[in-house]
C-alpha cells in the first residue's frame, strides 16, 4: 500500500487549496475580478469617510494611476452620496 509522507500530503492539500481558491474566486475561470472596494464600518466610525474604503484591483493595474484615481473618485462619490450603514 503506498502511504503519502505528511510533506507529499500538505504539497498535495496546498495545491488542491489554491485550485479551488481559484476557482472559487474567478467563478472557474469564466469571470475575473478588475477591482472591488470594501467598506470597513469599524475605521468609518473611528476616522468618518476618510480611510473607510478599501479599494483593490486586478495587479495588471497596479502601474496605472488613472485607474486608481478614477476608482478613488469612484468610492468618494459612493461614501458621499450614499448611506453606508444600508449598503
Amino acid at each position: 500500500m503506498n502511504n503519502p509522507t505528511k510533506e507529499g500530503f500538505r504539497a498535495i492539500l496546498k495545491k488542491e487549496t489554491k485550485l479551488m481558491l481559484k476557482k472559487l474566486l474567478t467563478k472557474n475561470n469564466t469571470q475575473i475580478p478588475l477591482f472591488w472596494a470594501e467598506f470597513n464600518e469599524q475605521l468609518y466610525k473611528k476616522y468618518s469617510k476618510e480611510n473607510s474604503c478599501v479599494i483593490k484591483y486586478n495587479p495588471l493595474f497596479k502601474d496605472d494611476s488613472h485607474i486608481e484615481s478614477t476608482l478613488r473618485e469612484l468610492v468618494d462619490y459612493i461614501r458621499n452620496n450614499y448611506d453606508m450603514y444600508q449598503l
